[in-house]
């Protein structure tokens, strides 16, 4: 398969073990972590040890179709001279909280960006948990991979197995989404941690509606057709109708690494980013007064960067990322925080979400 098949702005993705296989995936990684050992060799500060090796965080989404990418992710890491930190089953905003709580070069994730059934993904992360996007820092492992870099070390790192304790998981945990409105959501992703930790949160009163799948249909005979929708278009339309048809309070769309997200009002209509960051920041989750911002940049690592520099506390891309200011400073792209300060909104106003919104 060729390269330029393989890579997309934001990592690598295809059909699973047809299109991306653990050869593949293996290539691809050894080139990122490759790099990794390159800076970190480089480096020059007194907290580095000699003869030390760079930390990488490596998770998965917990389906057995990707476990082969999985297992090949951690070894290419541990091959061209990285140390893993196998998370498990996570979402990109638990890696990137992990990379930070270890003080790691990196990570990453073997999840299903594509948000297809059986496609996967995986997704780079760099200093401070920031994301790499070609255009930005992937293109050096984009280049490497098409040249079929030589192993960088000549020992492999070592490789442990352990829960990081992370301010992220002890922020979204059971018992701290209290709510008191029984709320109804509709709700889908292709982000299996997500849906299981979002199942943790709510409170029994709430119900967790699954969307029906839509109607086949048949173009008229003579009618040209219309352009494919894509796959997001189409769970974003299946969430909108099972909004309708049972009274819901909120429909939810989270892509399959827990980023992007589409929130669909109770009279199933999608709410555009910039209105859902205004929506956010009126949200009563801590002390910190919100500032708000809507960035521009056209990858995750530009808008990251972006996001950075200014002093908002909040932003929103057009893709539907939300990206939060945390107490340690950098900015954090996380679907689930997204969802539960929504919850929290909705159940503090007592309102319906198309009264939020106007």
């Amino acid at each position: 398969m060729r390269s330029n098949n393989l890579w997309t702005t934001e990592g690598i993705s295809g059909v699973c073990q047809n299109e991306l296989t653990a050869g593949l995936v293996h290539r691809a990684v050894a080139a990122f972590a490759g790099r990794l050992v390159r800076q970190h060799d480089g480096s020059v500060g007194e907290s580095r040890e000699p003869g030390s090796r760079p930390k990488v965080v490596v998770a998965g989404d917990g389906r057995p179709l990707a476990a082969e990418l999985l297992f090949a992710a951690a070894e290419a890491a541990r091959w061209a001279g990285c140390d893993v930190i196998e998370q498990g089953d996570s979402a990109s905003g638990a890696v990137v909280a992990s990379i930070r709580q270890i003080a790691a070069e990196g990570g990453l994730l073997v999840g299903n960006a594509p948000s297809e059934t059986h496609t996967a993904s995986v997704s780079f992360f760099g200093h401070a948990g920031a994301p790499w996007s070609l255009h930005g820092s992937l293109d050096e492992v984009k280049a490497s991979f098409d040249m079929g870099q030589s192993r960088p070390v000549r020992a492999a790192g070592a490789s442990q197995r352990r829960l990081i304790e992370t301010e992220h998981g002890k922020l979204i945990q059971p018992g701290t989404l209290v709510l008191q409105r029984g709320l109804r959501i509709v709700f889908d992703s292709a982000c299996r941690p997500l849906e299981c930790r979002l199942r943790e949160l709510l409170s029994e009163q709430c119900q967790l509606i699954a969307p029906e799948p839509l109607p086949l249909s048949r173009p008229a005979p003579g009618k040209p057709t219309s352009p494919r929708p894509t796959i997001r278009q189409r769970r974003e339309k299946m969430v909108a109708r099972q909004v309708i048809a049972d009274a819901a309070d909120v429909g939810i769309w989270v892509d399959g690494i827990g980023e992007a997200c589409t929130i669909i009002d109770d009279r199933g209509l999608a709410i555009l980013p910039d209105k859902l960051v205004a929506v956010l920041a009126r949200c009563p989750f801590d002390e910190t007064e919100n500032s708000i911002d809507f960035v521009e940049g056209t990858t995750r690592e530009a808008a990251f960067h972006q996001f950075a520099r200014n002093g908002a506390t909040l932003a929103g891309d057009q893709q539907g990322r939300i990206w939060f200011r945390t107490t340690d400073g950098p900015p954090l792209l996380d679907a689930l925080l997204t969802v539960v300060r929504l919850m929290t909104l909705l159940d503090a106003t007592n309102q319906p979400l198309r009264k939020l919104v106007s």
